[in-house]
């Protein structure tokens, strides 16, 4: 077939029988390859990840407001409420690391990458920023607070979070046509930089602080 050239693929994970390139126009192009039952898994779509051919994730809405997450809740003290009780002050002097998720609440559907085995998920699901990954909130807390009879004092530490929604770009697209040869034929995947499939949501971290609660409310 003239215009057409395969390469061999040699791969740790022998995906891939070759590659052909063809050039419909001066400004149109495009990239197949022959991809084995084993590498694809059945899948649609099969991201792709090398420089020229890599699936990105996109945002497509976001909350307007953030939350906030309380990820640390200290001793709670409280000042009594007797008749005549006067106001307390509360000496809190510590430090507090936690580790927190960055995407709590979260979730990755696979859309037109879903296979029996699921063997796309980890690698859609690590294209969404912070996905799976966890950050260290360290506060130090050395304060005096007063508060009014029957009132409660507590050290917090707080991840703001905003939740955002999104989907996947560009990907390996299965045509109906096989490739290689006898015994074992394999199936053609066409590289469609714009083709959008899956779904992602998370709760993002936008950064985090520590407070002081008074009966409950952030000072």
């Amino acid at each position: 077939m003239s215009g057409l050239v395969w390469r061999r693929l040699l791969t740790g994970v022998a995906f891939a029988a070759a590659l052909v390139t063809f050039t419909a126009g001066p400004a149109q192009a495009a990239t197949e390859r022959c991809f084995t039952e084993q590498y694809s898994d059945g899948a649609r779509v099969v991201p792709g990840s090398d420089n020229s051919h890599r699936t990105r994730s996109v945002g497509r809405q976001q909350a307007a407001k953030t939350w906030d997450d309380w990820v640390w809740r200290g001793r709670l003290d409280r000042c009594p409420s007797a008749p005549g009780a006067r106001e307390c002050q509360f000496t809190i002097s510590e430090s507090k690391t936690t580790t927190s998720g960055w995407n709590i609440g979260g979730g990755v559907e696979l859309g037109n990458a879903s296979s029996p085995t699921k063997k796309w998920y980890n690698v859609v699901a690590g294209l969404v920023g912070g996905y799976g990954r966890s950050t260290q909130v360290s506060t130090t807390y050395d304060r005096t607070v007063t508060v009014s009879p029957g009132s409660s004092v507590q050290p917090v530490q707080v991840v703001v979070r905003r939740w955002i929604q999104g989907d996947y770009v560009g990907g390996w697209v299965r045509t109906n046509r096989t490739c290689g040869g006898y015994p074992i034929a394999n199936t053609v995947y066409e590289w469609r930089g714009e083709h959008r499939f899956g779904r992602w949501t998370t709760n993002q971290r936008v950064h985090e602080f520590g407070s002081f609660a008074i009966n409950g409310r952030l000072t």
